[in-house]
């Protein structure tokens, strides 16, 4: 793949012109010290990156209505996925989710999708007022992780569904999940094609997949899905905010437009379109690199074999694939640590908190039970090394002293009471967590990770609600949607 947009930016300030136009930084670095430069590599830095932040001047392009090298930039993406449109997303994955949701759904439709999707998918749901019906993945024995969506699920609950005499407008799920697990795409397309159901997939942790060669899961784009959204700043060379989605379908190319057109900025990043151009075109030329990261994974799964009381998950054969790609690092049960000079049981939160502090190696995220390492094709050998020399450390300092138990993950879902759209526009108050049962939610409680609602609002509060968010904060989850104090745990309710 040629850079469209980086060579034609270079040539266009080799003519230096001067910018009578936005963005105000005119293409210079500012200084805080009157214009004395301190620091020639900081410099440096600013300089460069200010040169290349252009907005839709003549001479340049326009991301919304490419008729230049942007276009060709986008071509050459279409090209080199193999997809009938690959569109730049400066507004991150939830612009292209929420376009997507937009492009198959009216005001008020039904949308079947899995209660394990992003919240942006949720936003969707309350700002269409649609109606969601779940699919609920289970939970895989022994852990606290969630496994994959079946196609026996889905052909159930569209059976239901269609008996019922409501068609879904769109069906949506995450694949793969925060923690690698990979859903059978193609075989849900299958049975979503017999109905004319689109199928929207969030790949927002799969961009590397169409990179990793044979052997590996591969992603949705080749398995059948209409829309897939891609953040490749999560696995991919690229900066923070830049993702793109691929559409396969030509059906939804005008609605997808327009509604692109409603939740990016009118004034998108050139920085960014040049970083995901630059990034994809890295990992096209790049297959060798892609072959050696591969093996990085591998022989660092080995390594971690030896390890006694941190393991890698693998979820061996419990669901329909898995991404290796992700590192999900489980504390055994009844593993205890010494902390700050006292013995305590070991979190997902303390372990990441010793690796931060004592090794500089700061993870993705901690849940109670284990933490996650997010890798990419730029995690070298010695950086890969460094990371099983702390976990080796770590783990020859655990003692093992009582069994634990799993942080749960709620396997239910709330009876609905109104929905969520609606629940959005009511009154609410918050109410002590006790008091709460039988009101209806006025706002997504969930505990991050893994970021599944325990309740959507307008669904009802039960005992057994009320229950799960009582045990989350006991094993030191943080809760969204919960308001504590020294004494209370409160909630939003609707109503008075």
């Amino acid at each position: 793949m040629k850079e469209f947009i980086n060579e034609s930016l270079n040539k266009y300030i080799s003519e230096n012109p001067y910018p009578w136009h936005m963005p105000g930084h005119k293409r210079r670095a500012c200084h805080d010290t009157g214009g004395i430069i301190q620091n020639e590599k900081d410099n440096d830095r600013w300089t460069k990156m200010f040169a290349y932040d252009f907005t839709e001047a003549k001479g340049l392009d326009d991301m919304h209505k490419p008729e230049a090298f942007i276009k060709d930039s986008m071509q050459a993406l279409c090209d080199i996925y193999g997809t009938y449109k690959t569109y730049m997303l400066v507004n991150g994955a939830t612009a292209g989710i929420l376009a997507a949701v937009y492009a198959c759904c009216n005001l008020g439709d039904t949308i079947l999708m899995a209660r394990n999707c992003h919240k942006s998918v949720y936003h969707a749901v309350s700002l269409l007022r649609l109606k969601p019906e779940y699919l609920r993945p289970s939970v895989l024995s022994g852990t606290g992780i969630l496994g994959d969506i079946t196609p026996a699920e889905v052909a159930r609950q569209l059976d239901r569904m269609m008996a019922e005499g409501e068609k879904p407008a769109a069906l949506i799920l995450t694949s793969p999940t925060y923690e690698g697990i990979v859903s059978d795409i193609r075989e849900i397309s299958n049975i979503l094609m017999k109905y004319d159901i689109p199928l929207i997939v969030d790949e927002a942790h799969g961009a590397h997949l169409a990179f990793m060669g044979d052997d590996y899961p591969t992603s949705a784009i080749y398995h059948g899905a209409d829309f897939v959204i891609e953040s490749v700043h999560k696995t991919l060379p690229s900066l923070t905010q830049t993702a793109v989605l691929h559409l396969m379908n030509k059906k939804y190319e005008k609605n997808l437009e327009r509604y692109l057109s409603v939740f990016q900025t009118s004034s998108p990043s050139y920085l960014f379109m040049q970083s995901i151009e630059k990034a994809v075109c890295y990992c096209h030329r790049s297959v060798s690199d892609f072959k050696r990261y591969r093996s990085r994974l591998e022989n660092f799964r080995n390594q971690c074999e030896e390890l006694k009381h941190l393991s890698l998950f693998y979820p061996h054969k419990k669901v329909y694939d898995y991404d290796i790609g992700k590192l999900v690092i489980q504390i055994g049960s009844g593993a205890f640590f010494t902390y700050e000079g006292i013995r305590k049981k070991l979190t997902g939160t303390m372990l990441s908190d010793i690796l931060a502090e004592e090794y500089g190696q700061v993870l993705e995220m901690a849940s109670k039970d284990y933490v996650i390492a997010m890798t990419s094709v730029m995690d070298s050998d010695v950086a890969f090394a460094n990371l099983y020399h702390a976990l080796k450390e770590i783990d020859s300092r655990i003692v093992v002293m009582e069994q634990g138990e799993i942080c749960p993950v709620p396997e239910y879902i709330p009876d609905m009471g109104i929905l969520p759209g609606e629940a959005w526009n009511r009154d609410s108050i918050l109410m002590e967590l006790e008091q709460s049962k039988g009101r209806m939610a006025a706002e997504y409680i969930y505990a991050y990770p893994p970021g599944i609602p325990v309740v959507v609002p307008g669904e009802l509060i039960s005992e057994k609600v009320i229950s799960d968010i009582r045990d989350m904060l006991k094993c030191e989850l943080s809760v969204t949607g919960v308001y504590l104090s020294q004494e209370t745990i409160r909630i939003a309710v609707i109503g008075g």
